[in-house]
């Protein structure tokens, strides 16, 4: 993928780059001591010791790549929300208290059913029942997160920097592989592409 610019997050609301360029132009340092946090999308394009972990991950996982999260201290990046993924969260810097929910709203979701994004709400009863995990990351910590899990974290006191390893487990499900299958038979059949 070609890599993109960061993305600037305020109160878990995802700013508006004319407005991110317009209040803070093209500096990163800016906005985060102003409370946001930068979040940087496939981070494995950038740093080689990312790119290496992922290239040693993709041995046993078809794919995987990196998010890098860089929080201030007493905000939240994102809301509540569940991946369409499994992740290894890995916290490098600082700490993050994390919370992960009991009860799955979408059991094994896809990308379009990512709840907490995109508009999909997380059921109230969801964030309001039991927490399977409540912990705090520090340095070399690593915390598994099964796709379609909701979840959330803060800071408190300290900033962080984590990374998340994203391992597409939905590409690489029966229904998908099933489904891409069928769709490259049906292509390539003279008779159903008439």
């Amino acid at each position: 993928p070609v890599h993109e610019s960061p993305l600037i997050f305020r109160d878990r609301e995802l700013q508006h780059r004319e407005e991110i360029e317009e209040m803070y132009g093209t500096s990163l340092f800016a906005p985060y001591l102003n409370g946001c946090s930068v979040v940087l999308n496939h981070g494995d394009l950038l740093s080689p010791w990312i790119a290496a972990l992922c290239q040693d991950l993709q041995k046993t996982f078809p794919h995987a790549y990196a998010n890098c999260y860089l929080t201030p201290p007493n905000s939240q990046a994102v809301p509540a929300h569940a991946d369409d993924r499994d992740v290894l969260v890995i916290q490098l810097v600082g700490c993050k208290h994390r919370e992960v929910y009991e009860k799955v709203p979408i059991p094994y979701p896809y990308p379009h059913e990512q709840v907490g994004k995109e508009g999909l709400p997380v059921p109230h009863t969801i964030l309001e029942g039991p927490v399977a995990i409540s912990t705090t990351l520090r340095p070399g910590d690593v915390l598994y997160m099964p796709r379609g899990f909701v979840h959330q974290a803060n800071c408190s006191t300290s900033m962080s920097f984590h990374v998340t390893i994203a391992l597409a487990t939905h590409d690489w499900t029966l229904a998908g592989m099933m489904s891409m299958a069928t769709q490259s038979i049906l292509t390539r059949t003279l008779e159903y592409r008439q």
